[in-house]
């Protein structure tokens, strides 16, 4: 939400998988181009002045030694308010003694009406 969009792909592995609702983009790159598409939609360049996703009601389930899934529940807030909602559903790996996130799976829940995501 700071825009340090570059730091925040570098937590995706390099062949990681990220699905916006049945959209996929893979790796590390992928992830930064979504972020970075989201900014220039909201018509900002460079940190959006407010933006910010709350998760809640995570839970995280261990898959062995190496890997993981959770559950998240978020809602993005921008500077008029609520806009929208829904789940992130995650896998991690071990990879190189860091954990990355192997795959992401956005599902959007609801959205407030006129907000930005209903107008892109």
């Amino acid at each position: 939400d700071s825009g340090r969009f570059a730091q925040v792909a570098e937590l995706f592995a390099p062949d990681a998988v990220y699905d916006v609702e049945g959209t996929v983009h893979i790796g590390a790159q992928g992830v930064l181009d979504v972020m970075t598409h989201a900014t220039a939609a909201m018509g900002t360049t460079g940190t959006p002045s407010v933006v910010r996703h709350m998760t809640s009601t995570t839970q995280i389930d261990l898959v062995g030694e190496t890997g993981a899934s959770a559950r998240s529940y978020y809602l993005v807030v921008l500077p008029s308010g609520p806009d929208h909602w829904g789940r992130y559903l995650d896998t991690f790996r071990l990879a190189e003694g860091q954990w990355r996130f192997a795959s992401r799976k956005v599902t959007l829940d609801g959205m407030v009406e006129d907000g930005w995501a209903a107008r892109r």
